[in-house]
């Protein structure tokens, strides 16, 4: 179950960007409200390691990890933080360099499950990145799955096409 924070108060992602909560080490605006998550454990973030050490090898890309800021919808504003966003530097010069939040969709965004995510909350964000044009890929660490998304699901895969030409393969993920 997620916990709102200031649930009568609707919150932009400028504002967003200048909020600091106490106690509060992670959250994603959602509607214009402020949704606590709970802390990554240690394969979860093991996984978003070894995921930005394979995605950073090749010039021309920019890899995001530690929950970068996405705009998803404005008005009321959603800003999701993904675990790893994979984006060109064609793009990433489009973004609005006086936001702290990504503006514009990036080729890719992956989501790692942990155990504390539901089934729906990740379905939820698929929908999302997808709607914003980005290729989605699903990690399951627990069941070392990998899955790349589509409008009709998700499909577990051995590989997969990168944007930036690299191929990513379940192996590698899963030493």
């Amino acid at each position: 179950m997620r916990t709102t924070l200031f649930p009568d108060a609707v919150i932009t992602g400028e504002l967003l960007e200048h909020l600091r909560i106490p106690g509060v080490e992670r959250y994603e605006l959602v509607e214009g409200r402020i949704e606590i998550l709970t802390p990554t454990n240690r394969q979860h973030a093991e996984m978003v390691a070894r995921l930005a050490a394979l995605l950073g090898q090749r010039p021309g890309w920019h890899v995001l990890v530690g929950d970068p800021g996405l705009y998803i919808r404005r008005r009321p504003d959603t800003v999701r933080g993904p675990d790893v966003i994979l984006i060109s530097d064609d793009l990433y010069r489009q973004t609005d360099p006086a936001r702290a939040f990504l503006t514009v969709a990036p080729e890719l965004v992956v989501e790692v499950m942990s155990p504390s995510n539901e089934t729906e909350q990740i379905a939820v964000k698929v929908r999302e990145y997808l709607a914003l044009g980005s290729r989605v890929l699903v990690i399951d660490v627990e069941a070392k799955v990998l899955q790349l998304a589509t409008a009709e699901g998700l499909t577990a895969v051995k590989t997969v096409e990168l944007p930036n030409g690299a191929t990513l393969a379940h192996a590698e993920l899963f030493v």
